[in-house]
């Protein structure tokens, strides 16, 4: 499986080595109230960040040790909340405070491992994003509760769960979780903050407001984000995405224990997919029931209405475009890769099973998400596809078929060759569609 890229949103994270050697600050440090967090000011003036032309510097806030000490307090015990978990942590996290060159000042984070358990570093600029803050936060608490156990390796945390719960946590807390010093700055900055003390009625307003004209990222673009998808607002939506999956994974009957379990087994599995179906067997046994599972909960969630359906030209376009799989062709060792589109029927025919797999998946997927916002008669069409394709994946799966290896036995051939004939015959119905009047331009009978 493909890794995910350890990457946080909004900073660019560095998980350096144990053997890192970075001067430790002068300055007396403070602990936490439970003392697993230990801060260390720079014992120095910050000078001024440049905030010309960042994106990042709405919500700047000044970084004070004593402070920090609370709002890390304050934002495991959200974090405790949200999985149901007690406070038992093992590995001390230490916070190093640096004076900031500029406003999207890179957070490093060392995890080092010694005889007896696991230690953890994170150098923070004096002046940051306090969302940035949380997530930084919430990442390295995720981190500490898988590598309780971990005995050799450290643990993978999958970007959706952090990015997820720390979205999910700033939306419900009942205040809020960086405490911050209520003046201006003399740099003009905005560091004041106030208290929050009222509860939050529905934690996902944002995000359905934000998912009302957009659907939410695929399971696959969740799990492996392109780089594009982590800048700008295709990152405000991989956010939002991954707040809702989190939330209704939270809403499963025993979900916040199956997310536990699934952290805890993060060391112990070579990818996070694995601990996540062995955490959630008695929800998903497979990765389509997963696929359907997520599907559902965005039908539920956007609430598409017949006012948002498209015409019949403009569903069999939106279907076109999920029928289509774009690939990188090399037409020679000299030459750059050209772009290509390649149908269904090719990659049953032409790919092996693993990776045929892993992009059909993907397909029922977007069929799913397709069916809400097409036109009634192109509903059946989308429908018919994606049972084909569940048929096949289902057949195929059982024998781990590769029609890649040869010599290809003939069952396995009739197979393809059937799944193929299906998937010509809907194209030519997609066809037919496409020039098929609306139900609402044709005449009434009566």
């Amino acid at each position: 499986m493909k890794r995910l890229v350890q990457v946080c949103l909004g900073a660019c994270w560095l998980w350096a080595s144990a053997n890192a050697q970075v001067a430790r600050p002068a300055t007396s440090p403070v602990r936490s109230h439970s003392a697993q967090f230990i801060i260390y000011g720079s014992g120095q003036p910050s000078p001024s960040p440049r905030t010309t032309g960042s994106a990042s510097n709405k919500h700047l806030i000044r970084l004070e040790p004593t402070l920090l000490a609370v709002s890390c307090e304050r934002i495991k015990q959200a974090l405790l909340w949200q999985l149901g978990a007690k406070d038992q942590w093992r590995g001390k996290v230490c916070l190093v405070l640096f004076p900031p060159r500029n406003p999207d000042e890179t957070i490093v984070v060392t995890s080092s491992r010694f005889a007896d358990g696991w230690t953890y570093r994170v150098e923070l600029p004096e002046v940051v994003e306090s969302e940035r803050l949380v997530r930084a936060i919430v990442r390295v608490l995720l981190l500490e509760f898988s590598n309780r156990n971990a005995s050799g390796r450290s643990a993978e945390i999958p970007l959706w769960l952090s990015e997820g719960l720390s979205e999910q946590m700033l939306a419900a807390s009942t205040m809020d979780l960086v405490v911050q010093q209520s003046q201006t700055g003399a740099t003009g900055l905005p560091l004041g903050g106030t208290a929050r003390e009222e509860r939050k009625v529905n934690p996902l307003a944002r995000v359905h407001e934000h998912l009302r004209d957009r659907p939410p990222l695929t399971l696959e673009e969740l799990s492996w984000p392109a780089e594009e998808q982590l800048a700008g607002e295709q990152a405000e939506l991989y956010r939002n995405s991954a707040q809702l999956f989190v939330h209704e994974l939270l809403r499963l009957k025993d979900g916040r224990a199956c997310l536990r379990a699934m952290l805890a087994g993060l060391a112990r599995n070579l990818n996070w997919q694995t601990a996540f179906f062995r955490a959630f067997d008695a929800h998903f046994q497979r990765q389509l029931d997963l696929e359907k599972w997520w599907a559902l909960q965005v039908v539920h969630f956007t609430g598409y209405g017949p006012a948002q359906h498209r015409s019949n030209a403009e569903s069999c376009q939106e279907l076109d475009a999920v029928m289509r799989t774009p690939v990188q062709v090399s037409v020679s060792s000299d030459t750059l890769p050209q772009h290509a589109e390649v149908s269904l029927q090719a990659i049953i025919e032409g790919w092996d099973y693993p990776r045929q797999r892993n992009a059909l998946q993907a397909k029922i997927q977007q069929l799913w998400m397709l069916r809400l916002r097409v036109s009634p008669l192109a509903v059946t069409l989308v429908d018919n596809y994606r049972q084909v394709l569940e048929a096949y994946l289902s057949e195929a799966g059982k024998t781990g078929f590769a029609p890649a290896t040869k010599p290809v036995r003939p069952a396995f051939r009739r197979m393809v060759e059937q799944t193929i004939r299906q998937l010509d015959a809907l194209d030519a119905r997609r066809e037919t569609l496409r020039n098929s009047p609306d139900a609402a331009n044709q005449p009434n009978p009566n």
